[in-house]
């Protein structure tokens, strides 16, 4: 009976409680809003902006080296020059003076013949011609026609070149393209150097024959075109 009434005494309630009543929920205040370690609350990003230097118009003609400028250096050069004649390669086109064959009255030519019409003895209807090779890539084509029935004797026709530059070297070839009778359609002559050339188209000793015919005359150089330089060609048919 003693030992109840001393059990009795304590306070049963209290068994098993957490006699520490402060208990803490430790979380993280730290008000940045970042995962890295720093303090600072925005995105560690790069700002630098690195620009292409070839993408820059450096001598103001509107043309950056990316627009096919090749000489970013001098504005009188870029894509929309005039390649004008002074040996300089100014619209960038691996072409030099190209555009001075607009100086050039009987440009283009270079795959259609200027032609020189009908010669014949019966009028002085010759052929007097001066052009110029811009350069090396040039080529100039003249054509004339003879007629036979209109030749009272025996005809020549004589083509000449002269005024070739100073140590040059350019090419003319004469060739058959078309006949009226029998003639073989093909080269008939052709001379290269320092020039003079003259080449002569006779008629057959045949009299009975047609010589009436096409011809074709090609200038070109193979080397030492200027185009400063005016060369004369002269187709005679006297």
């Amino acid at each position: 009976m003693t030992l109840w009434l001393l059990l009795g005494c304590f306070n049963l309630s209290d068994t098993g409680r957490n006699p520490d009543s402060n208990v803490e929920s430790d979380v993280d205040t730290d008000s940045d809003s970042d995962s890295d370690s720093d303090s600072d609350s925005d995105a560690d990003t790069d700002s630098d902006t690195d620009t292409d230097p070839n993408s820059v118009d450096d001598d103001g003609d509107g043309f950056s080296e990316d627009d096919g400028d090749c000489d970013d250096e001098d504005k009188s050069i870029h894509p929309k020059a005039s390649d004008e004649c002074d040996g300089v390669n100014e619209d960038c086109d691996d072409q030099v003076d190209e555009d001075a064959r607009n100086d050039d009255l009987f440009e283009p030519n270079d795959s259609s013949p200027w032609n020189c019409g009908l010669l014949t003895n019966l009028v002085d209807n010759d052929c007097p011609i001066e052009a110029i090779l811009h350069n090396d890539d040039d080529v100039d084509l003249f054509q004339f026609y003879v007629d036979d029935t209109t030749w009272g004797d025996a005809f020549p026709v004589e083509i000449t070149l002269s005024g070739i530059p100073l140590n040059a070297s350019y090419r003319m070839v004469l060739t058959r393209t078309a006949a009226d009778g029998d003639l073989e359609l093909k080269q008939v002559d052709s001379a290269q150097g320092g020039g003079p050339f003259v080449m002569t188209i006779e008629e057959s000793s045949w009299s009975w024959a047609d010589d009436g015919a096409v011809y074709v005359v090609e200038v070109s150089a193979a080397s030492g075109a200027d185009c400063e330089r005016v060369y004369s060609l002269y187709i005679d048919g006297d």
